[in-house]
This record gives C-alpha cells, sequence and structure tokens, in this order.
C-alpha cells in the first residue's frame, strides 16, 4: 500500500475536513445572527428590548416597519421611504456612470498597447489607497464652490470619483483573461477598436465587471460618511444617514424602529445578490490566476 492510501492520510484528511467544516459552520452562525437578532429587534418595543435583550417578541410589533418607513421619527424630518428613494436614485445613476466608463478604461489599461500604461496603471492602484477621510474637506470645498453641496448630484460624482479606481481594477482581470487570439480574430474580420470592445471583449468580461458594479453598488448603498458631510438638507438624506438622524441621534432612541429600518435597508441588497449569485460566482472563476 502506498502512502497516498495510508491510515495516516486518511485520518488527517477526514480531520481536516472535518475542521474546516466546524470553521465554516461557526463563521456562518457568526454572519448570520445578527441579521437574525436585528429581525427579532425589530419586533419588539423599546421596553421588551430592554427587559429581554435575546428573548423571542412575545407580540410582534410590526407596525415598526410602517411607522419607519412612513415617519420621520423623532430625530428627522424625512421618512425612510423617502431616504430610501434618495439612495436608489443615487446608487443606480452611480452604478450607471461607472459600467459606462469602468469598462472601456480597464479594457483600455489590460489590452491596448501604448507609452505610459504602466504608469496610468500604477496611479490607478495609488487612487485606491486613498483613505475617504483623507478627501473630505477637499471635496467639500469642491462642491461647495460648484453649488452642488446638498444635492444628490454632488454625491454622485463624489461615489463615481471614489469608485473609479477600484471598479476599473476589478474589471481589468476580466479582460486580462481574454486571449489576444479573440482579438486578432476580430481585427482580421474588420472590426474596430470599440466594436471588438463591444462585440467580443466586454460580452466576454462581463462577469468580472458585474462583480466590481456589485461590489461599488453595496458600498455605496450603504455609505454613511460622506452623506454626513456633505448633505444637510432632510430631504436629501440617504437612508443610512436618515437611519441616524430619525433613531437613534438625540436621547429619544427607537430601536425597533431603527431595527426595521434596517432590515428594509437590506431588502435591496439581498435581492441584488439572488439576481446576480450565478454571475458573480462566474467572475470570481475568471479573475483566478489572470497575468497581471
Amino acid at each position: 500500500m502506498t502512502s497516498e492510501y495510508s491510515p495516516w492520510n486518511w485520518l488527517r484528511s477526514r480531520f481536516t475536513r472535518t475542521v474546516g467544516f466546524a470553521i465554516l459552520i461557526l463563521w456562518s452562525i457568526a454572519a448570520v445572527y445578527p441579521f437574525i437578532w436585528t429581525i427579532l429587534a425589530s419586533l419588539k418595543t423599546n421596553q421588551a428590548l430592554t427587559s429581554n435583550i435575546w428573548g423571542l417578541p412575545s407580540s410582534p410589533q410590526w407596525q415598526n416597519y410602517i411607522y419607519a418607513w412612513t415617519t420621520g421619527g423623532s430625530g428627522g424630518s424625512t421618512s425612510v421611504g423617502n431616504a430610501f428613494m434618495n439612495s436608489v436614485i443615487v446608487t443606480t445613476l452611480t452604478i450607471v456612470i461607472l459600467f459606462v466608463v469602468s469598462p472601456m478604461a480597464a479594457y483600455a489599461l489590460a489590452q491596448a498597447e501604448y507609452r505610459g500604461k504602466s504608469t496610468w496603471l500604477y496611479l490607478l492602484i495609488a487612487g485606491m489607497y486613498i483613505a475617504p477621510q483623507v478627501s473630505l474637506i477637499p471635496l467639500l470645498i469642491l462642491l461647495r464652490g460648484l453649488s452642488l453641496t446638498n444635492s444628490l448630484l454632488g454625491l454622485i460624482l463624489v461615489y463615481v470619483s471614489s469608485g473609479l479606481p477600484y471598479s476599473v481594477f476589478i474589471s481589468r482581470l476580466g479582460f486580462l483573461s481574454i486571449p489576444s487570439s479573440l482579438e486578432d480574430a476580430a481585427k482580421v474580420d474588420g472590426l474596430s477598436t470599440f466594436q471588438t470592445y463591444w462585440r467580443v471583449a466586454l460580452p466576454l468580461a462581463m462577469p468580472t465587471v458585474l462583480i466590481g458594479m456589485i461590489l461599488e453598488a453595496i458600498f455605496v448603498w450603504n455609505d454613511f460618511l460622506y452623506p454626513l458631510v456633505l448633505i444637510n438638507t432632510a430631504s436629501s438624506n440617504t437612508l443610512q444617514l436618515t437611519l441616524y438622524n430619525n433613531f437613534w441621534n438625540g436621547f429619544n432612541r427607537q430601536y425597533g424602529a431603527m431595527s426595521a429600518g434596517i432590515i428594509i435597508s437590506t431588502i435591496p441588497l439581498f435581492v441584488l445578490y439572488l439576481l446576480f449569485s450565478e454571475r458573480i460566482k462566474k467572475g470570481i472563476a475568471a479573475g483566478i490566476g489572470v497575468k497581471t
């Protein structure tokens, strides 16, 4: 019997597999439990939550969801419903702009040959390491000079500029995985550079491009810092800022309504994952082992 099939190797592989499954189970519990606890908290009153923080709701308070969606709360003047639509507008327009610009820039950095290509790539990567906190004051001064503070348009432009380096970097991995022979064949068939990009390269790189777009959508949807600094008008507040202003800011904190608002805010991301889960898996597989 070779060492490959020895009892020790079998026991070691069995032990490794068991430990791996145990770690994954514990990790899943750690990830899912806060979400379950938030659902339970959203169905309680403040008194019920503080008296029995870990228990099940004795009488579910479904009106917390209605209150969070329609009412401005004690600390703000806009409802979660209005802020939800603001976040939808900001996230959608940001991703649309990034989807138009990022793949074209990524294609130029991945497949085209020109002088200074490496320099542009290094500058792009450097942009990923600029912390948002560092650029807040310059951004505020710039937007104030352009009269774009307290506006969704200014917020969208900030998200596009901050998300461009990362989305281009991720999209570039998809274009790097495309064999050069396909582009050569497209040129032989008489396709222009843009036609080659649009008809050949972009469809093949689409799973990876979508990963970059989905990650940026998650960041924009959940972001709290930029709206906190750049938005001072209640009617233009995004969802995360409204949850803070309405139910957490001040002394009268409404835990049940805030938890209900948090659950509402997770629904679009959950639907997004259900719609694009297969493409996400393909994009991750396409980005493994590509040349850099």
